[in-house]
């Protein structure tokens, strides 16, 4: 479908142009055919590039979801806005909590997934529609990062975050968890505000 859409685009304004003398039809429709050419090898480049910008709307339950992806989706639901590093930090946590399997689960699936532990995954949370489909929200570039991003933590394994488990941004009140305890990094997100991680959560 959006193949389709950035290739048929060009068609409405070349045709529509008035038509030139007869003399000149040869070099008309060898300008026409070069214009066509050239858009669709631009648009066949753009969408079967390695680097997969776009992603199609999904499910609700996200079942063909790889991790890669899944896990991209939960960093631009919770911290699209963020610094890269702040989104890495993320992703070490829901690695930590895989690689520890607990009540929240033991694979990177079912610790995204696991009920009310990501808020953007919730079914009352206005970002869960945007997870769906991220480029109908935002810019190709913000989604694109968070693809990095989560590629990045999934192959290079490099926790930053001291064995974190938990974070929370401290936009909200303190966690009732989080009371008493010391982060192991603290990282800023703008605005005055600080996104905290902890790793010796009961």
């Amino acid at each position: 479908m959006v193949l389709s859409l950035a290739i048929t685009a060009p068609f409405v304004g070349y045709l529509s142009n008035s038509r030139p003398a007869q003399q000149n039809d040869s070099l008309h429709t060898q300008t026409i055919d070069d214009k066509i050419n050239k858009t669709l090898s631009e648009s066949i480049s753009f969408y079967s590039s390695p680097r997969e910008i776009y992603v199609s709307p999904l499910s609700e339950d996200f079942a063909s979801d790889s991790d890669e992806v899944l896990l991209a989706r939960l960093l631009y639901g919770e911290a699209r806005g963020a610094s890269r590093e702040v989104k890495y930090a993320i992703a070490n946590v829901v690695l930590n909590r895989a690689e520890r399997p607990c009540w929240w689960g033991s694979s990177v699936r079912e610790v995204i997934l696991a009920p009310r532990q990501f808020s953007c995954f919730n079914l009352d949370d206005v970002n869960r529609r945007k997870l769906l489909d991220p480029l109908r929200y935002d810019r190709q570039e913000v989604w694109q990062e968070c693809r990095d991003v989560a590629r990045e933590a999934l192959s290079q394994r490099h926790d930053m975050t001291h064995g974190a488990t938990h974070y929370f941004d401290s936009s909200i009140a303190i966690p009732r968890w989080a009371r008493n305890l010391q982060p192991s990094l603290e990282l800023p997100a703008g605005n005055g505000r600080v996104v905290k991680f902890y790793n010796s959560v009961l």
